[in-house]
C-alpha cells in the first residue's frame, strides 16, 4: 500500500495558488466557478457519511475497493452485500470506480478520493457548458446559465462519490467538442466528442438526454453537410456502445450472477407509481434542480423567450419527451430521489440563462449573486457529517482482531450498505426486524454466515443469544455453531 495523501497539505497547496489570490479581478462567471470550487474543497477529505445518499456513495467506493481486494476487471463490478453470491452486479460501467481505484493504488486507500475526482471533472463540465451556451446563444446567456449550474444541485452532488454529475459532465464535454468540430473541423475533436459522449453514457445512461437539448441544435443544417454527417455517425456509434453495455452486457451479468443495481419499470407501472407522488415530482423541477426559487423564475422567463423566438424549441421539446420517458421508466424513484433530476439540470440552467440575458449587465450580476446565495444556503447542511454517524469510521478497527476479513457476516443495516462498507467485510445486510426472526437468521447461517455484527444504532440487541464482544456501538455474535437455541 502506498503512502497516504496528506489532505491538509493538499488543501493548503490549492489555496496557495497565486491565481486564486486574483479572484476579485475575474469576470462574473469565473468568480462564481472558482468560489464554488474553493468552497467545496472545505471538508472534502471527510468520509461519505453525510445524511443525503451515503448509501449510494458506499456502493461506488466498495466497487472501487473490490478492484483492489479481489480483481481489477471493469467488466465485473462487485459489491459486498450480495451474501452467498459472488457480488458481481449489473450496474453502470464503472469508469468512476476505476478512477477511484487508481487513486487508491497511488496514495493508499481512503474514502474521499471520489469526492475530489468528481469535483474536478464536474468543474470541467461547467466550463464545457459555458462554451456550449456561448456558442449556441450569447455571452450573457452563457454567464447566467453556467453560474446558475455551479450553484444548482450540482453544487452538492459534484463533491459526492456518485456518478451523476460525473456522467453529465462527460456528456457536456463531448457535446462541446462536437460544436468545436463543426466550427473548426479537426479529427481529434471528433474523436474526443465520441469518446466523451460514450464514457458519459456508460457512466450513467440518462446523461445522454442532453444530446437532445444541445446536439439537436444541428437540426437546422442539411444532412448533406459532411461535418454534420460525421457528427451523426459519431453520436450513433456512441449510443450503440452504451446500448451494448446496458442492453446486452448488464442483462448477461444479471442472468448469470443474479444481482442488479437498478430496477426499470414498465411505462404503465411507472405511471401508476408516479401518480401518487405528483407534488414531489413537480418539486424536483421548480426547486430541487436549481435549489433556488429565484432561479426557477428565470427558467420561466427563459422558457417564454425561447417559445417566443421559436429558436431551439424542438430541441427542448425533444428533451422533455426524453425526460418524461426516463421518469416513467424509473417510477417512484424519480420523485423520491432528488439526484435523478441532474441530467435535466443543465437545461433548466440554460433556460434560466436565457431569461437572465435580457437583463442589463449590472442587474445580471445582482441576480446571479442573489441566486447563488439562495442556492448555496439551501445546500450548506449537506456538507456536515452528523456526529451520530462518526462511529462508523472506527468499526473496521474494532473487528480486525475478532472477525477474519474472509468471514461471511450479517449486519443489521437494512437496505443501506453503509455499515457493511465501513466494516470492510462481505455478506448480508438485513433489517433489525427481520433478524429478530429465526427464519431469516437461519437462512443466512445455512448459506454460510459465520458472524452477526449488530449495529446498536440500528436496533435493540437480540435477546436470544449473548455476544462474544460488545462496545457502545457494536455487538458481535458467533454463528459458527448454527442458530442459537
Amino acid at each position: 500500500m502506498g503512502p497516504v495523501l496528506d489532505s491538509q497539505s493538499l488543501i493548503k497547496l490549492i489555496l496557495s495558488i497565486r491565481f486564486l489570490q486574483r479572484l476579485r479581478r475575474l469576470p462574473l462567471f469565473w468568480v462564481v466557478l472558482v468560489s464554488s470550487v474553493i468552497f467545496r474543497l472545505i471538508t472534502i477529505t471527510q468520509s461519505p457519511l453525510e445524511t443525503s445518499h451515503n448509501w449510494r456513495q458506499a456502493v461506488t467506493n466498495m466497487i472501487a475497493r473490490n478492484f483492489s481486494q479481489i480483481e481489477f476487471n471493469p467488466l465485473f463490478p462487485r459489491i459486498d452485500y450480495a451474501g452467498e453470491l459472488t457480488g458481481i452486479i449489473g450496474s453502470e460501467f464503472p469508469l468512476f470506480n476505476i478512477l477511484i481505484f487508481f487513486a487508491n493504488e497511488l496514495f493508499g486507500h481512503d474514502h474521499w478520493y471520489g469526492r475530489l475526482i468528481n469535483l474536478i471533472l464536474s468543474s470541467l463540465g461547467v466550463l464545457a457548458f459555458f462554451g456550449i451556451m456561448r456558442r449556441s446563444f450569447d455571452k450573457k446567456a452563457a454567464i447566467g446559465a453556467a453560474s446558475i449550474l455551479c450553484t444548482s444541485i450540482w453544487f452538492a452532488f459534484s463533491r459526492k462519490v456518485m456518478p451523476d454529475t460525473f456522467s453529465v459532465s462527460l456528456v457536456l464535454i463531448g457535446i462541446y467538442y462536437g460544436f468545436r468540430f463543426y466550427d473548426h473541423p479537426k479529427w481529434g475533436r471528433l474523436l474526443l466528442c465520441g469518446i466523451f459522449l460514450t464514457l458519459g453514457g456508460l457512466s450513467k445512461m440518462p446523461a445522454l438526454l442532453l444530446v437532445a437539448a444541445f446536439g439537436f441544435h444541428f437540426l437546422k443544417y442539411s444532412l448533406r453537410d459532411k461535418k454534420l454527417a460525421l457528427l451523426l455517425i459519431t453520436g450513433i456509434a456512441s449510443i450503440i456502445s452504451v446500448g451494448l453495455w446496458y442492453y446486452a452486457w448488464v442483462p448477461y451479468l444479471i442472468e448469470n450472477y443474479q444481482y442488479e443495481l437498478f430496477f426499470p419499470k414498465s411505462l404503465y407501472s411507472g405511471l401508476m407509481e408516479i401518480s401518487s407522488h405528483i407534488p414531489q415530482l413537480l418539486e424536483r423541477f421548480y426547486f430541487d434542480g436549481l435549489k433556488s426559487y429565484m432561479a426557477f423564475a428565470a427558467v420561466l422567463a427563459g422558457s417564454y423567450f425561447t417559445l417566443k423566438s421559436k429558436q431551439h424549441v424542438y430541441s427542448f421539446l425533444l428533451l422533455i419527451l426524453g425526460c418524461f420517458f426516463l421518469i416513467l421508466k424509473t417510477g417512484a424513484v424519480f420523485p423520491l430521489h432528488d439526484y435523478y433530476i441532474i441530467p435535466f439540470v443543465p437545461v433548466l440552467a440554460a433556460l434560466a440563462g436565457i431569461g437572465l440575458s435580457k437583463l442589463k449587465p449590472q442587474l445580471l450580476t445582482t441576480a446571479v449573486v442573489l441566486i447563488s446565495i439562495e442556492a448555496v444556503v439551501n445546500q450548506i447542511h449537506d456538507f456536515k457529517i452528523p456526529d451520530k454517524k462518526k462511529y462508523l469510521l472506527n468499526v473496521e478497527t474494532n473487528l480486525n482482531d475478532l472477525v477474519s476479513s474472509n468471514s461471511k457476516i450479517i449486519v443489521n443495516g437494512g437496505d443501506n450498505p453503509i455499515t457493511i462498507y465501513f466494516l470492510n467485510r462481505r455478506g448480508w445486510s438485513e433489517s433489525s426486524e427481520n433478524l429478530y426472526k429465526e427464519s431469516f437468521l437461519s437462512k443466512w447461517i445455512d448459506s454460510g454466515a459465520t458472524h452477526l455484527i449488530w449495529d446498536k444504532h440500528q436496533g435493540k440487541n437480540p435477546e436470544f443469544m449473548d455476544p462474544f464482544f460488545e462496545n457502545e456501538h457494536l455487538a458481535l455474535y458467533d454463528l459458527t455453531d448454527g442458530y442459537p437455541k
